[in-house]
């Protein structure tokens, strides 16, 4: 696939469309126009030519915005060029475009499949087939792939086929199962954008809730939820190695069901591609072919690592939509994820996180693979981190009962207080940050647990503090103003991080509290109790860590009151500001700041109990603030004790 400014991609892209707008539309027109042949019988002797590419997408188009006109004809027609695509002659005839980084195997494969995958969510009729069709064309590759490097007579003469057919492999499990919620805007007008919505040739910059999974890796868990994006990041995401779009699951969305049938056949799929001894031997292959240069625009040196991220993603984001049954009393009804099912994921993930624990250890420096193009490089490390995170919400997902839940958090736990060298911790928060967010999923799953063990693991996190957060702060950095530290590059990089890692676990205390409170009516107050203790007790200290604890105590209340604002029962905003009252100006400080700002949020969430104090308080800030400001007497005396609110 090419860019938008590729004349015979756009031109059949807006007929197809237009051709979808049209009632009299027929499939020997579709062929015609789009410049398809007239039947598929033989496929696998054809050449695979960028006009045919384009026109198998372009056919996908139609099909999208004529909502399934059509589909008897066309759709089997697309499953049978899926199925002959591995055994095709392809041609990269396309023009020459330097933006693109991926082979073309990988490249078409992520776009064709991708059109089939929202497809499969907006046509029910088709969604069975197109399932079993993109299922069985991922198994055969696959297959395919470990027969010939398990031969070595054809692993030595068909290196570049082999890399090839790899490339196709990660194209499938980039886009399979992944489908845009959003009915009248499917994937393939996101990756490419076409003039139709643009009348001025210009790419508009717009807001979308649609995500991509490095969106998780880059921020944290809570950041991206309900977050906005830039959609012009999206245009041809195929580019971004390893990259997946994610599907937004809520109520009234598209959805693409499967069977326990369906998910076994993916799971063992993923289980063969990830074989240790498998991948070495592609590490091999995938080296000479890079060195040698024999295929275009192929940037992995080493495959591996690429490939254990993709099958992660794919298996979390497969499994996501759907919840561990574990019934027994229930015979004969199909649940998709059973306990023996989910045993498996978690053994399959916890075996696969120790791996990557090994690599990144035996790789604590960051291995940089440089391709022709020095912007393009793929940091092996990087991915290995992203990877470990991904296995870790697997294993998160898998938990069947509270003893499996407690060996995850004792999994969990080391590495939120592990001790990490200086210049790596900023490659690593997106493992502690969903570290925190595992946690909050099992204490949602597991009230009891919650209780038990998580809340107090959040707490020690934050209050001991943990060696990350006083490695990301730094004694010239407390008290200061966010535009101070902003000032500097590195210090801002750092911030950053501080304030994704803080409200990660503030966030996560906030999902357990409110589990807990199903077995535990007291868990909130004990809580809040606990992080009043701590804020008094460091009230007049002056080493910068003890300093980080009083104002992460400050922020973990103040976010408690937000998150728990709506919870019945407790009132749990008024007890945060009572808290608050006593220790405001008590003496003053910079935390004061810090104070206000989580009032006014906690009033912004809705909090209407707290409305007459706050305004009280801010207004006393106002006057004894204005009263100093005009005063003739210049001196530090405590009678101003709101000076530092403003």
């Amino acid at each position: 696939m090419r860019d938008i400014e590729d004349f015979v991609f756009t031109n059949k892209q807006c007929t197809a469309i237009c051709m979808a707008k049209s009632e009299k539309t027929t499939v020997a027109s579709i062929r015609k126009f789009l410049g398809i042949a007239e039947s598929e019988s033989d496929l696998e002797s054809q050449s695979l030519s960028h006009n045919v590419r384009v026109s198998l997408i372009a056919i996908g188009n139609y099909l999208l915005h004529s909502h399934g006109n059509l589909a008897d004809e066309l759709i089997p027609s697309l499953l049978q060029y899926l199925a002959a695509l591995p055994h095709m002659k392809w041609i990269d005839d396309g023009l020459i475009n330097k933006t693109d980084k991926v082979p073309v195997q990988e490249q078409f494969s992520f776009c064709f499949n991708t059109v089939l995958s929202d497809l499969a969510a907006r046509l029910p009729t088709f969604r069975e087939k197109i399932l079993i069709a993109q299922a069985d064309a991922l198994a055969c590759a696959v297959s395919s792939v470990i027969e010939l490097v398990e031969n070595s007579e054809e692993r030595e003469n068909k290196k570049t086929y082999i890399v090839k057919l790899v490339c196709y492999i990660l194209g499938l499990i980039r886009t399979i199962g992944r489908f845009s919620t959003d009915y009248e805007r499917p994937l393939i007008s996101i990756i490419f954008p076409l003039p139709i919505d643009n009348c001025d040739g210009k790419l508009k910059s717009t807001k979308s809730m649609q995500k991509i999974s490095t969106d998780e890796f880059l921020n944290s868990p809570s950041d991206v939820d309900d977050a906005e994006f830039d959609e012009t990041r999206l245009i041809k995401v195929y580019n971004k190695h390893g990259t997946s779009f994610l599907v937004r699951q809520f109520s009234g969305g598209l959805k693409l069901k499967m069977t326990s049938h369906d998910l076994e056949k993916l799971f063992d799929t993923v289980q063969r591609l990830m074989d240790d001894e498998f991948l070495i031997s592609l590490d091999r292959i995938s080296t000479d072919v890079f060195r040698a240069g024999s295929v275009k625009r192929y940037p992995y040196k080493t495959i591996s690592e690429t490939i254990r991220l993709c099958c992660l993603c794919f298996l979390r984001d497969i499994l996501a939509p759907y919840e561990v049954w574990i019934n027994s009393d229930l015979k004969g009804v199909d649940f998709p994820a059973s306990e023996t099912f989910a045993r498996e994921v978690n053994a399959f993930a916890t075996d696969a996180l120790q791996k990557l624990d090994t690599a990144r250890a035996s790789n604590s420096s960051e291995a940089t693979i440089h391709i022709n193009d020095d912007e393009n490089c793929i940091s092996k490390s990087r991915l290995n981190i992203h990877a470990a995170t991904v296995a870790l919400q697997l294993i998160a997902w898998a938990a069947v009962d509270d003893i499996d839940s407690d060996l995850i958090c004792s999994t969990i736990s080391p590495r939120l207080f592990t001790n990490l060298p200086q210049k790596s911790i900023i490659s690593q928060i997106p493992i502690f940050t969903n570290s925190l967010s595992s946690l909050a999923k099992i204490a949602e799953k597991f009230p009891a647990v919650a209780t038990a063990t998580v809340i107090p693991i959040l707490s020690r996190f934050l209050l001991e503090p943990a060696p990350m957060l006083t490695k990301l702060t730094s004694e010239a950095n407390m008290g200061k103003s966010t535009m101070d530290i902003k000032n500097s590059d590195v210090g801002s990089s750092r911030k950053q991080a501080l304030d994704s890692l803080k409200n990660s676990a503030i966030h996560a205390m906030c999902r357990s509290l409110k589990s807990a409170l199903k077995v535990e009516s007291k868990c909130v107050e004990a809580c809040l109790a606990s992080l009043s203790s701590k804020l008094f007790v460091c009230s007049n200290a002056t080493n910068f860590v003890v300093s980080l604890v009083s104002e992460n105590a400050i922020q973990t209340l103040g976010g408690i009151g937000v998150g728990l604002v709506d919870t019945q029962g407790v009132d749990v905003p008024d007890m945060v500001l009572q808290i608050y009252l006593q220790r405001f100006a008590n003496p003053p400080s910079y935390l004061d700041v810090a104070m206000v700002r989580c009032l006014a949020e906690m009033w912004i969430a809705g909090a209407v109990s707290i409305h007459d104090g706050v305004s009280k308080l801010f207004t006393q800030i106002c006057i004894e603030s204005s009263n100093r400001v005009y005063s003739q007497d210049n001196s530090d005396s405590n009678d101003h004790r709101y000076t530092y609110g403003i």
